[in-house]
């Protein structure tokens, strides 16, 4: 109560005006004590969190006197010079003239913002802090409703960004950065109606063409403006390229995002341009995090529609740079197969029928064998690979078996077996899949054709999981597998087994490794230097020829009949 009644009498009886005048005395006797006080006053009187109080102080008969008494903080041993800053430190820049109250709330907005996060952020407590935040994002609101109610306003914008000079177009583009910065106050449904006012000038449509801008500074800022839109609302834009060629005027922001991304752009710029197309073409299947809270909800029908337009226009020019032949430049590729792999992620109905059509899985895995691959390079491969996998689908699968895409991926994997890196993780990530999925080609391929090139890594769990799962496997089975692979990987495994084989001999079984869990990419992941007996001396013996693993095969087949048999 007291407090209560205290916060308005400093309202009312010009206590303010008395208080600043005292200021006004102390300043010009230089008595820095009395000035300390007059500061320590003036932060009890904002902590006191009174909205009334502070849009008070904030008034410009105060405000100076205010910056005033705070630049004589005890904690500092020199005054400092926020008055100074805010006469004669900041311009306020008028790209296009705005209307009268639309400037003042934005003088407004920026002193508050100036004011909570450099002048008294070391005093505020949660909730002042709380309070000041909700004003500036009151007043940010209004700054956006009253720009996006403006139509003379956004005329001047479409208009300077057509037919303007560089730098006016830059200075304009900076304008909309601004505005979508101040949007993120808003609720989704804000945003939305922002976005969708924008698009309704035509605004995207230009942006869209700046993409290619050879000005880098023009190119830089509307690849921002664009990733920000996707970042807030993704729907309206969807929504506005779909409807735009539907009446026959095509929206180039997609096409020039592909056309940036396989250009000789830096890789800070592919990142961000990947970034842009996963937000615009994610369907929301299979997604790895929780997805935000949308106002604009992308029905089927109209992403089906989008993503056709994409196949149909974009996506021939990412094909294209994959088909080149490796060179120097091959490294530049990192991000591209990562976009493709997300693509086969959420899109694999489209993106099978561009794999087996251009043979892209032998593609790839060119580039593993030149001579300018990269550790980099080989790990998003791998990747690009393990999505195929992760798809189950068996003509895929047999265009993995076919290009004999693991073989260079393994010899690689190899090489790199103590470094513990992405690739490292990819690999026994895939053989994962395999052995989790239970996908009988790729666990034959394995184990019939590489199992000579895997010996370094028989101490690995995740290895040994899949030549189990072969040996455990049905000679049914096993027979449908060895017919499918290709001859020439057939003849370099061992034949399937035959009726009227010896009688199988006793076997050892293996001893269990020791593995070390890692959380960063979730798989099991052993250590290289582990004291284990490799797995074909225990299971075979010294003497691993044909005949005695056709044997080992055979027993336990007819082992899992006779448990069969016996459950029946």
């Amino acid at each position: 109560h007291m407090r209560r009644l205290f916060e308005s009498r400093i309202a009312q009886n010009c206590f303010l005006d008395k208080l600043f005048d005292i200021f006004d005395q102390c300043e010009d006797l230089d008595d820095v004590d009395s000035l300390h006080k007059l500061f320590r006053i003036l932060i009890t009187i904002i902590l006191f969190n009174d909205v009334h109080l502070l849009l008070l102080l904030f008034e410009n008969k105060f405000l100076l006197k205010l910056m005033g008494v705070l630049e004589f903080d005890p904690v500092f041993k020199r005054r400092l010079n926020h008055r100074q800053y805010l006469e004669r430190g900041v311009e306020f820049q008028e790209v296009i003239p705005l209307k009268p109250d639309v400037k003042e709330t934005i003088h407004e907005t920026f002193r508050l913002q100036y004011f909570k996060d450099t002048v008294v952020t070391r005093y505020l407590d949660d909730a002042t802090l709380g309070t000041l935040n909700g004003l500036v994002m009151e007043r940010q609101t209004k700054i956006i409703t009253d720009l996006c109610s403006d139509d003379d306003f956004l005329d001047k914008v479409v208009q300077r960004l057509s037919d303007g000079e560089v730098e006016e177009k830059a200075s304009v583009l900076r304008l909309m950065q601004e505005m979508h910065t101040l949007a993120k106050s808003l609720m989704p449904q804000g945003k939305a109606e922002f976005l969708a006012k924008l698009c309704s000038k035509g605004i995207f449509r230009l942006v869209g063409e700046l993409i290619m801008s050879t000005s880098p500074e023009v190119r830089r800022l509307a690849v921002d403006i664009v990733s920000q839109s996707c970042q807030q609302e993704p729907g309206v834009l969807r929504g506005y390229i779909v409807d735009e060629e539907s009446k026959g005027r095509s929206v180039l922001i997609l096409y020039n995002v592909v056309l940036r991304l396989v250009s000789d752009s830096q890789d800070s710029e592919r990142v961000e341009m990947v970034e842009i197309l996963k937000q615009l073409l994610e369907t929301g299947q299979k997604a790895t995090t929780q997805m935000p809270e949308r106002a604009v909800v992308t029905d089927p029908e109209e992403m089906s529609r989008l993503l056709e337009i994409f196949y149909d226009q974009c996506m021939p020019l990412a094909i294209k740079q994959l088909l080149r032949e490796p060179d120097a430049g091959v490294s530049q590729y990192f991000h591209l197969l990562d976009f493709l792999s997300f693509c086969v992620t959420q899109h694999m109905d489209c993106m099978k029928k561009l794999i087996i059509q251009h043979n892209l899985i032998g593609k790839v895995v060119a580039f593993l064998a030149s001579s300018f691959c990269t550790v980099h390079l080989a790990s998003s491969v791998a990747r690009f690979l393990k999505a195929i996998v992760m798809t189950r689908d068996d003509a895929l699968t047999k265009q993995i078996v076919k290009a004999n895409a693991f073989k260079v991926l393994i010899d690689i994997f190899l090489r790199n077996i103590e470094k513990y890196n992405l690739l490292y993780s990819t690999v026994l990530a895939i053989f994962e899949v395999i052995k989790r999925e239970n996908i009988r080609l790729l666990i034959g391929y394995v184990a019939e054709c590489l199992r000579d090139n895997l010996q370094p890594a028989m101490h690995l769990e995740s290895v040994r999981t899949v030549l189990d799962a072969w040996e455990r496997m049905p000679d049914t089975y096993k027979q449908t597998v060895l017919e499918s692979l290709p001859p020439d990987l057939r003849a370099s495994g061992p034949s399937p087994p035959q009726a009227g084989d010896p009688e199988p001999q006793a076997n050892t079984e293996a001893a269990s490794d020791s593995e070390v869990v890692t959380a960063a990419d979730g798989i099991d992941r052993e250590a290289a230097g582990s004291p284990v007996t490799p797995v074909s001396l225990v299971a075979y013996g010294e003497e691993d020829d044909a005949e005695t693993r056709a044997n080992k095969r055979r027993k336990v087949a007819a082992d899992d009949q006779m448990q069969a048999e016996a459950a029946t």
